[in-house]
């Protein structure tokens, strides 16, 4: 008994069963669009998503957008960490950094409620007290943890980039307005 042709009965590839070979071809030719994606966005913005980025009906950033500007800001202030001598792990930042994001994604989610009850000058000042106070919190609490690992001579340098962080982040939240769809 010989191995049959490695196709499914519904003639998918059987990955498990294909040689590597042909897997590898396979997975190479899809690699291979990234960096043209890259290069030119526009052209392929619905390789990796249903729909179009620049669609004009969902009224807000999108989740990739939100997570690259935080994974690439927390990263970013790490690695300015590290090679200003900070004493703390890469890791250690990252997660510091992720975690004094709650007190933001508690004033977006209280900003969400306040737009439902209404847009005027009411509600952007309730929504402006609470992203202030989250803001606020937000960055002394990372930099009370951050910035004590790192020498004295440098803390500045450190607490700058945190706080533009959270505030590009505070930003976002304060400045979402939903659009009106009709």
């Amino acid at each position: 008994m010989g191995l049959q042709h490695n196709r499914l009965s519904v003639g998918a590839p059987a990955l498990a069963l294909t040689p590597i070979w042909e897997n590898s071809i396979s997975a190479d030719a899809s690699i291979c669009l990234f960096p043209t994606a890259a290069v030119s966005p526009c052209s392929h913005s619905r390789m990796l998503q249903g729909g179009s980025a620049d669609s004009k009906d969902d009224g807000g950033p999108q989740f990739a957008e939100v997570f690259v500007i935080i994974w690439f800001g927390a990263v970013v202030i790490t690695l300015n960490s590290k090679l200003l001598g900070g004493t703390i792990s890469f890791f250690q930042s990252l997660c510091v950094l992720g975690y004094c994001v709650m007190p933001l994604t508690v004033a977006m989610l209280v900003c969400r409620l306040v737009l439902l009850a209404g847009d005027g000058t009411v509600s952007f000042i309730i929504r402006l007290i609470v992203v202030g106070a989250m803001f606020a919190w937000s960055t002394l609490a990372s930099t009370a943890f951050l910035a004590d690992s790192q020498p004295p001579n440098r803390k500045a340098l450190v607490v700058y980039p945190i706080f533009l962080f959270y505030f590009v982040i505070s930003w976002m939240i304060l400045t979402f307005t939903p659009q009106e769809t009709g």
